[in-house]
């Protein structure tokens, strides 16, 4: 479904994984589906991970899929989607990341919406989205042209259900 999403979403989509298996089976995923994405990880070259940014940013891939590589020190231009893949809870990690999306863009509106697959069924797992959730909307608060949009049910943005602005 993740890879739906970021087909439905189109390009200048960023998806942040915790673990290099996952990264792996959605850039499957997405290839099977004919989504131009590329994963990078800690354990790739710093070149190849600045060359699949750089792609990216230049529109040759649709999606790029990372660890937390992408955390810092990395800047990506044109990001108008992130999709966070992974439950995690650190207030630092959220802030970083929105600031992965929230660098001028080359074309269209400055505009950010990020996705954040919600977590259910995990008593723990509910309790670190709602932080995330928490931080979210302090910074959508401080921030302008950032979007949150919490997918418990990623079939409806494919139909329709769920206002999208690619920045266009």
């Amino acid at each position: 479904m993740i890879a739906s999403l970021a087909g439905y979403l189109g390009k200048y989509v960023l998806i942040i994984v915790n673990h290099t298996q996952h990264g792996k089976c959605i850039e499957t995923a997405c290839r099977r589906n004919r989504i131009k994405a590329e994963f990078i990880h800690g354990k790739l070259s710093v070149a190849h991970q600045q060359n699949a940014i750089q792609r990216l940013n230049d529109g040759e891939l649709n999606c790029l899929i990372s660890t937390p590589v992408i955390d810092e020190g990395i800047s990506v231009d044109n990001i108008k989607h992130i999709i966070y893949a992974a439950g995690y809870k650190s207030e630092i990690q959220v802030i970083q990341r929105v600031g992965r999306g929230k660098r001028k863009k080359t074309e269209g509106k400055n505009l950010l919406t990020i996705w954040d697959l919600a977590d259910q069924g995990n008593n723990r797992c509910e309790k670190n989205s709602r932080q995330r959730f928490s931080v979210y909307k302090q910074i959508t608060k401080q921030i302008e042209d950032v979007k949150l949009k919490s997918v418990i049910n990623v079939a409806r943005v494919i139909r329709g259900e769920v206002e999208i602005d690619n920045g266009d």
